[in-house]
């Protein structure tokens, strides 16, 4: 089997920008999540772990591209056989990542396509805030934060959640959680939400991301260092190495201590 070398991923991306991305690099890197999103799903398959650290970008000439990696959590939504969509079921265990699951899924509801959309609305909230009111919550273990985590998500009203931000954003959420389980999304409804909010004349699909001049200036700066005959220092970014396998039942945000991946697979 051949993998793709790809670069790092959104989180690390965004942290390399000050934790701020411009409105058109948030708008453009949100449609080519959601095409992420329908192409899995047209292929009946829910990816179940919707973060930024699982969107990755491609190598050089492919650094405006992005990816979406590691399916050790996804599960078939439809049966290969009958191709009936898989039943509603209750008292699931947790699977996902708790800053970014879903409502649903923090209830042990069984996850469907409405799930990976809530994941992505959150993602973009997260890139246009900064923060999510849910993160760096103080507890004793990772039960007592799934319990926090979801209280607050339940608690926090959309429109708070989303202040100072423009209403599709609000708008977005909202349809996701709105989904019936098995209901297909209307991804050209979600595709315009954010093509509304483009006010700017350069297509989204045209928009230079934030962090490829910093990803430039890096590259030079390393290779510079090699020119010089020198090993680069420790906090030199290592733009070369593809990223480590992610094991399902760990966690994954190096960052962030709160933000667990656990479940299982159980397709």
């Amino acid at each position: 089997m051949i993998f793709e070398l790809l670069g790092l991923n959104l989180d690390e991306l965004f942290r390399l920008c000050g934790k701020k991305f411009s409105k058109n690099t948030i708008l453009s890197l949100g449609l080519q999540m959601l095409d992420r999103l329908e192409f899995i799903h047209s292929r009946h398959i829910i990816h179940r772990d919707i973060k930024p650290e699982n969107f990755l970008i491609g190598k050089e000439k492919k650094n405006s591209t992005i990816y979406l990696c590691d399916f050790g959590l996804s599960k078939r939504f439809r049966d290969k056989k009958t191709g009936m969509h898989i039943p509603y079921k209750e008292g699931k265990s947790f699977t996902g990542t708790t800053c970014y699951a879903s409502i649903y899924t923090h209830l042990g509801d069984e996850q469907s396509r409405r799930d990976d959309l809530e994941s992505l609305a959150y993602i973009l909230i997260y890139f246009s805030k900064g923060t999510l009111p849910w993160k760096g919550l103080k507890v004793k273990s990772k039960n007592q934060r799934q319990s926090k985590v979801l209280s607050k998500k339940i608690n926090t009203k959309i429109e708070e959640l989303c202040s100072g931000l423009p209403k599709e954003f609000s708008m977005f959420l909202q349809s996701a959680r709105d989904l019936q389980f098995d209901e297909k999304p209307d991804y050209e409804y979600f595709r315009g939400l954010l093509n509304k909010m483009n006010t700017d004349n350069v297509p989204l699909n045209q928009v230079k991301y934030d962090f490829i001049d910093i990803l430039e200036k890096k590259i030079n700066k390393k290779a510079n260092l090699l020119l010089d005959g020198d090993k680069p220092k420790k906090n030199v970014l290592k733009l070369d190495q593809s990223p480590k396998t992610t094991k399902s039942n760990t966690n994954n945000d190096s960052h962030e201590k709160d933000d667990v991946n656990i479940g299982k697979n159980d397709k």
